[in-house]
């Protein structure tokens, strides 16, 4: 972990891999079905819940404009991890969702303003 001066305080940046994480991006693109209890479900944080529950911790959420209409940034020991989250998430909003794509965060450029300590490694990425 590494602390930054930002302004109005300091900002933590978690590294990852010394703690055996990998950092995930999960898009959604909502169906045309009503959302019925679905806007309560998310005001409640119920997927933040449920993911801790079986090790995924949410970093961001954030509803969207564009192709997709929300998008989780989140933390998972592993892709199986990434996936189960991925079926729970289904299986709550079944209704309301017509798409997921999940996507692995190979290697972080920068993050909270911070340029990974490690740039060079990127090297070995491309």
């Amino acid at each position: 972990m590494r602390k930054t001066k930002q302004s109005g305080g300091y900002c933590a940046v978690v590294d990852n891999e010394m703690l055996n994480r990998k950092r995930y991006i999960m898009l959604i693109k909502r169906s045309n079905k009503p959302l019925g209890d679905t806007v309560d479900k998310i005001v409640d944080l119920t997927m933040h819940v449920k993911g801790k529950d079986i090790g995924v911790e949410i970093c961001c959420s954030s509803y969207l404009h564009g192709r997709y209409d929300w998008m989780f940034c989140f933390t998972a020991e592993d892709i199986r991890h990434a996936k189960k989250f991925s079926e729970l998430l289904t299986k709550e909003y079944q209704q309301a969702i017509s798409e997921i794509h999940i996507l692995e965060d190979i290697f972080s450029v920068k993050n909270c303003n911070v340029v990974n300590p490690n740039i060079e490694k990127l090297r070995e990425f491309l």
